[in-house]
């Protein structure tokens, strides 16, 4: 048991460390391929990837596997979780890429306050100071100024939004395995990002196609981890781990970009890292935690 949790770990933190590298390849290319195309290539990516995995466990498992009474919930996941993507990889054009890492990570501090305000759930007390722990590092991040409404940092914390709106749609179908919502996802983003990727489709060159076909299995690595990750230890662990990410963001930026880690980046960091760390304790001592593991 303490093997596979360690395994579980391990996998957290794997999928944490594919999404930075991938953010950043995606920062990388972004002048030379539209959003709408690459969130496409992804998809698609994805799709053909998840496929062999499943029919490889035989027609029984394939049949387990597609069955689900949350067709619907599926479909509003899939809006939602595109729009992580969209919102992100557009934001990570024009901000450092830790700091467009960090506000697409806020989603623990804002999955209670979507609840609260659209789904009728109950606000748990001890989650304010978390909370307001984790906002302050946002402000950190967001340096409001004179120029903040026209940053793209807004847009990085629309991923968030739609990153903790994904979250409660996939809690809403717990009955579901982590393979059966991953399917349902990939299977709906093809033909929607599709009419996005047509309306802005333009010539691109072999290599950023392949690069794109490399950040969509970088995407594949990250679902699938995660979706291992859950199956052999607790998710409070591994929402806990995935921060990393953030971590894994700013070394990048700092070995690629040579970014400046100034005490006002590094203060929202920790302080944003925190709270949604309390956050998370704190709402798996309320409710109990949705199990994603693979049937």
């Amino acid at each position: 048991m303490k093997n596979l949790s360690s395994l579980g770990m391990s996998l957290a933190l794997i999928s944490a460390l594919a999404y930075a590298i991938q953010t950043a390849i995606v920062k990388h290319i972004s002048g030379q391929i539209s959003t709408p195309m690459l969130v496409f290539i992804q998809s698609t990516v994805c799709f053909i990837l998840i496929l062999p995995l499943i029919l490889a466990k035989g027609r029984r498992f394939a049949l387990q596997t597609l069955r689900t009474a949350h067709p619907i919930i599926h479909f509003f996941r899939t809006i939602f979780s595109l729009g992580i993507s969209y919102f992100l990889f557009y934001a990570v054009k024009f901000i450092p890429l830790v700091d467009a890492v960090l506000l697409a990570n806020t989603a623990p501090l804002l999955v209670p306050i979507i609840g609260f305000l659209f789904m009728s759930r109950g606000l748990n007390h001890r989650l304010w100071l978390p909370l307001i722990i984790g906002f302050l590092g946002i402000i950190f991040i967001l340096k409001p100024d004179s120029q903040v409404f026209s940053s793209a940092s807004f847009l990085a914390l629309g991923a968030g939004i739609c990153m903790a709106t994904s979250i409660i749609f996939i809690s809403e179908a717990k009955e579901d395995s982590g393979l059966t919502r991953a399917f349902y996802y990939f299977i709906f983003s093809v033909p929607i990002s599709a009419l996005g990727a047509l309306w802005f489709w333009s010539p691109i060159t072999l290599s950023v196609f392949a690069v794109a076909i490399g950040i969509g299995i970088l995407f594949f690595i990250v679902q699938l981890t995660l979706v291992y990750a859950v199956k052999y230890t607790h998710v409070q662990i591994v929402s806990t781990l995935y921060l990393s990410n953030i971590l894994f963001a700013a070394i990048i930026s700092v070995i690629i970009w040579h970014t400046p880690v100034t005490a006002s980046i590094l203060a929202g960091i920790l302080l944003t890292i925190a709270g949604a760390v309390f956050t998370i304790r704190a709402q798996a001592t309320a409710i109990k935690p949705v199990k994603l593991e693979a049937k």
